[in-house]
Formats: C-alpha cells, structure tokens, sequence
C-alpha cells in the first residue's frame, strides 16, 4: 500500500480550524461529498517476533478483530461512503501492559480506519483522492492511549518502567458518549469491569518512577545516572510529604516556596494527580486473547465551529452534528464526528467480557 506510511502517522486524529477558510467558504480544496467511495481492503498486520502473542493466540484475535469490524461496517456514516474512501488495517501484538505494571499480560489489537476525502484541490482541477485523513482508533486490551496528552500539552506518554508501573498525569473526563466517558486527552474508554481506570500514586511512587525511566532509557541495566539528585529531592521531604498524592504543579499559578518542590500541593487549583492505570480492569483468570477492554481515539476540534450565542457553553460531542459541505476541512470532520457518533455501543461493549 503506497499510502501505508501516512496513514499510520495518522492514528491519532489532530484536527485544525481555519477561520479565513471559514469566514471565505473556501478558496482552498473543495471537497466532493457526491462522489462515490468505497471501503478498501484492511492491511492485516500479525506480527511473527519481538512481542508476537503464542502460538494459536492471533488468529483468534484477529476473528474478533473482524467482528468489530463487522460492526464499524454497519455505521449508517459509514456503510455507503460517498465523499471517500475507507482504508485502515488490523494489528495483533503482544501487549505493552508489562511496561505499565507487572503481572499477567493480554493479546493487544488494534482497529484502525481513515476515511480519504475526495476533493478537488482548485476550482478546474481534476478530482483526486487525499492522502491524509482525520482517523479512529480502536484499540483492544491497551491502554496506552490513556496516556495522551491533553491537547496543547506537552507529550506524556508516562514515566517508568524497569519493573515498575508507569506513571502519567491523570486525564479528566468531559463528557459520556454512548454511556462511556471521554476524557480530556479524546480518549474513550470502554471497560467490561466497572472499576476506576486509574489509581493515584504517592510522592514516593512517583520518585521510583523517574528513576525506573532513567534506567529504562539505558535497558534497565545500570542505576539512573540522576538517582543521586532524585534521592535529595526525596530526603528533604518527611515521610509525611512522601505519603501523599502525587500532583503536578499548578499551571499558571504560584509554585510552592521551597527548593525540593518539584510537585504540587495534592487538590490545589490547576493542579493534576499523577495516576498509574488500574491493574483491576483486566481480569487475569481469562485467556489472554479475551477482550476486556476497548480505548477509542475521537478527534473533535478545539475550535468549534457551530455558532454559539454570546456566552454560550459549547454542544458536547454528538449534541449538533456538524452537515457535510464542500468545505474541505468542514467536510472531514463532519465525517469523523457522523462516524463516531453513530457508533453501536451497545455492540461494542457486548464484544466484552
């Protein structure tokens, strides 16, 4: 697939607003929301070493794999493209759940979808195909999406490893779309146990986890080489300091006096609780390719464009479906948001056990 690159760039949706483009109703690419499309052929991958699951292990993830898709299909946004084109693939591994806490690990897979616009770059252009797209993600037992970023922050994909669980700064939720939450970083998880996704670390925890990513930027092979520094920060709290809640420091906010104050105060107002994901959400008594939990990527703009009246909070996700223009950027993410918001939940979380 020549487009295969850039379409696994694209996994995680990142969706940018033009106001000209707006304001102009479009002096760009004009998009073609009458032409007809179609659903390619997924691009299986089963990977045959590094983190490959056992033997027998992948072809009975990937027959569920294939009925998740069976569902997506069955998306009224997507069932009959018209405007583009579907492309995507299938990937079963090993999961990464080893890098988060220690003990029993999963079969991971993935779903991934884009659909391509048909366009046509300039008024007397010829029609083409775009190859890049706004895409979902579904991932199956994997949980590393949890550790996205908010957007506009800095990366957070977590701290740790070497044995240890990795830490990351908790996202909260903002709405629930299908009966499930969507979390600040546009993530949405579907778990078949009702158990808190995340637990909160102490101080000391979060200390042990800077030093476990150091050593883990080495092979966990050596000490940290910052294990020296780590450790005065950590002697100059008392035990009481190193017992509470790991948060972040205030965003905007005054940092707490001091010279070992590399964390903020637990609850303060612009603050954040550093997390690890729950171990509890996966039940360990099942087989390994037993799907337990589903993590959804859902791209909605930070900039919306449906007009607000003055002071006005913005609709959730799904409460004012954008229409289908031939506004290019438009175009794209009313059908990004047509797809995620005709989803079947009920489906999906029946594919849990």
């Amino acid at each position: 697939m020549r487009q295969s690159s850039r379409i696994f760039r694209a996994i995680r949706p990142h969706v940018a607003l033009v106001a000209t483009a707006l304001a102009a109703q479009t002096r760009g690419p004009l998009a073609q929301p009458d032409h007809p499309g179609r659903w390619t052929p997924l691009e299986a991958r089963l990977p045959q070493r590094g983190r490959s699951p056992l033997p027998g292990e992948s072809p009975v993830m990937k027959a569920q794999l294939d009925s998740l898709v069976v569902i997506l299909r069955r998306n009224p946004a997507l069932a009959e493209p018209r405007g583009f084109d579907i492309v995507g693939g299938e990937t079963v591994e090993q999961d990464e759940l080893r890098d988060y806490h220690p003990g029993w690990q999963p079969v991971r897979g993935s779903v991934f979808f884009i659909p391509l616009l048909w366009y046509r770059p300039c008024d007397t252009c010829a029609t083409a195909r775009a190859d890049e797209g706004v895409g979902i993600t579904i991932v199956v037992n994997g949980l590393s999406m949890l550790m996205w970023p908010d957007p506009g922050e800095q990366p957070n994909e977590g701290m740790g490893g070497c044995g240890g669980p990795m830490v990351f700064l908790a996202p909260r939720e903002v709405a629930r779309i299908g009966g499930f939450p969507l979390l600040s970083n546009g993530v949405l998880l579907i778990a078949a146990r009702a158990v808190p996704p995340f637990l909160p670390v102490t101080r000391d925890e979060w200390i042990q986890a800077q030093i476990n990513q150091g050593r883990h930027e080495s092979g966990c092979r050596g000490p940290d080489y910052r294990a020296v520094w780590w450790d005065s920060i950590w002697s100059a709290w008392t035990p009481k300091e190193r017992a509470m809640e790991a948060w972040d420091l205030p965003r905007g906010g005054r940092e707490p006096p001091g010279p070992h104050q590399v964390l903020g105060v637990p609850g303060a107002r612009g603050g954040r609780p550093w997390v690890r994901a729950n171990p509890a959400l996966f039940d360990s008594t099942l087989a390994r390719t037993t799907m337990q939990t589903m993590t959804l990527s859902i791209g909605f703009p930070g900039v919306d464009p449906r007009p607000l009246a003055r002071g006005a909070q913005p609709p959730l996700p799904c409460s004012t479906p954008l229409p289908r223009t031939t506004v290019y950027v438009l175009d794209q993410l009313a059908i990004h948001e047509a797809a995620m918001c005709h989803l079947d939940w009920t489906a999906l979380r029946a594919l849990l056990r």
